[in-house]
């Protein structure tokens, strides 16, 4: 992987751990209840898209680390 396209690839992983912020927004206005709701169907979308990415390799390998690539990815 050259420089540039390392470089790209932790942007755009620091850019999806940057979404994590919108939780704080969120639980405030959705409420307690449904954001629990919200939580347990990406969680459930998450294990989805793992199990489709191990199968078929549905993510490009330049936003995996090493170690998610061989095992589960870290985001589950």
């Amino acid at each position: 992987m050259s420089k540039t396209q390392g470089m790209k690839s932790e942007i755009v992983r620091k850019l999806i751990h940057f979404l994590g912020l919108f939780y704080i927004p969120a639980y405030e206005l959705l409420g307690r209840e449904l954001m629990i709701l919200v939580v347990g169907l990406m969680t459930a979308i998450a294990i989805v898209l793992e199990a489709l990415r191990r199968c078929f390799k549905i993510f490009p390998d330049f936003l995996l680390r090493e170690y998610e690539q061989r095992g589960l990815g870290a985001y589950l």
